[in-house]
């Protein structure tokens, strides 16, 4: 049996440490994601970092962080309609719980889906799960030209954990946010 880049690479263990810390230091995701791009971005080829929420009440997948190791513009379509077949087939890809790996031009199926058209090199992207099933993916897009090998998969893997974490916490405090805000202007209505 050989070991996997995760158990035999002390510096990997200790990054899952610090991406884990990062996830649970902020309570809003985009405020995590530039920092946890900086981190991965030290230990395989990163440009952008993207996390993908699903609204399956909405029927739309929507972009709520971005992160970049070197900073700089990115212009992601925030929201993507779907479809119900192809929100049917994204619920499908994420129970099977694996990083699919592809290059962004050459995508299809649910890569086609996941991943905004504005990326072109390869990707690396990953189900986020939460309490109900499939919450949303996680993508890492390589630089144009430059290629991930079969450990950062594994390393891509064990990152949807601390990334589903902070996307759920993200998702809680805007649910709170919401229902302050209804029971304000209740609370308005009744003093009216």
């Amino acid at each position: 049996m050989t070991d996997s880049p995760i158990d035999s690479d002390p510096p990997f263990s200790t990054v899952l440490l610090e991406v884990w810390q990062e996830a649970c230091r902020h309570i809003e995701i985009p405020e995590s994601c530039g920092t946890i791009a900086r981190l991965l971005g030290q230990h395989l080829p990163l440009e952008y970092l993207l996390v993908r929420r699903l609204d399956v009440a909405h029927s739309s997948l929507d972009t709520v962080a971005i992160g970049q190791p070197v900073p700089g513009p990115f212009h992601a379509t925030p929201k993507r309609p779907l479809t119900p077949a192809k929100l049917e087939r994204l619920k499908q890809w994420g129970a099977a719980g694996s990083v699919s790996h592809g290059r962004a031009r050459q995508r299809s199926g649910d890569l086609a889906v996941l991943v905004p058209e504005v990326i072109e090199g390869e990707v690396l992207v990953g189900p986020l799960m939460g309490p109900e099933g499939l919450a949303g993916a996680l993508i890492l897009a390589a630089p144009y030209l430059k290629s991930y090998r079969p450990e950062h998969g594994e390393m891509g893997a064990a990152w949807l954990e601390p990334c589903a974490v902070a996307l759920e916490n993200d998702r809680r405090l805007h649910e709170l946010a919401a229902w302050r805000e209804a029971a304000e202007a209740d609370r308005q209505s009744l003093l009216s």
